[in-house]
């Protein structure tokens, strides 16, 4: 998404089942879960859309900076606009390479609070809004192959349902 266009949640998620990702830069957590993501994003990406939804950063300078940040030189203060937002997601994106498009969570963090998304987290949200699965980014709490089976399900249910049906 350009950081011109506006949407919400339910929009994202209007067409089907959509990999929502919420993080900054400057967690830890969601860097360490970037590769993974990426690998996941080309194989699904014609079936399932993948948004990254940038929250406030989880470990900026304001205060809560990471050892793992300063050994990286990783150093951003807090964005204090939208347009800052913005620069930080860009830069995360290009840093960590990231394919699948951006989305920028409100200043006030209306994103990061509906869905419990603090510090960084990945949620598979059907058409209506439930969670078909949801994991935490961090280290010990990342579960890749349980997402990987929830996005093989999601696909093959989204497949059936499109297939034609016989007479009734």
């Amino acid at each position: 998404m350009g950081s011109q266009e506006n949407a919400t949640l339910a929009q994202l998620r209007n067409a089907g089942p959509v990999l929502l990702v919420f993080g900054s830069y400057t967690c830890p957590e969601f860097s360490g879960a970037a590769d993974t993501l990426n690998k996941l994003y080309p194989e699904y990406k014609d079936r399932i859309p993948f948004y990254l939804i940038y929250i406030r950063e989880a470990h900026s300078n304001g205060g809560l900076a990471s050892t793992r940040n300063q050994r990286e030189g990783i150093v951003l203060q807090p964005a204090a606009s939208m347009r800052e937002r913005q620069d930080h997601a860009t830069m995360l994106w290009r840093k960590l390479h990231i394919e699948f498009p951006n989305a920028l969570d409100s200043n006030e963090g209306n994103g990061r609070e509906v869905y419990a998304a603090w510090p960084s987290k990945a949620y598979l949200v059907d058409k209506r809004g439930r969670i078909l699965f949801s994991t935490a980014l961090g280290e010990q709490d990342f579960h890749p192959e349980g997402l990987e089976a929830a996005l093989r399900q999601a696909t093959t249910a989204v497949k059936e349902s499109r297939l034609p049906r016989g007479p009734q």
